[in-house]
C-alpha cells in the first residue's frame, strides 16, 4: 500500500521514513539513559558506545548494505 504512494511522491516517502527512524533511535536513547546504569551516565555512554562497536565488529564493520 504504502510503497506504490513512493512512485508517486518519493519525498513524502523518504521524509515519513526518516521521521520513523528518528523517532525510533530518540525512544531507545530515552530507555538507555533510563535503564543501563541510570545513575551513572558517563558509565551508560562507555558502554553504549561499546556495545554499538561490538556490533560494528561483528558485523565486520560492512554498512554498505544500508546504502542499497
Amino acid at each position: 500500500m504504502f510503497v506504490h504512494h513512493k512512485e508517486k511522491n518519493p519525498f513524502i516517502y523518504y521524509f515519513i521514513t526518516g521521521t520513523g527512524l528518528v523517532i525510533f533511535w530518540r525512544g531507545l536513547w530515552g530507555l538507555l539513559d533510563i535503564y543501563l546504569f541510570p545513575g551513572n551516565p558517563l558509565l551508560s555512554y562507555v558502554v553504549s558506545a561499546g556495545i554499538g562497536l561490538v556490533i560494528l565488529y561483528i558485523n565486520d564493520f560492512s554498512l554498505s548494505e544500508l546504502s542499497k
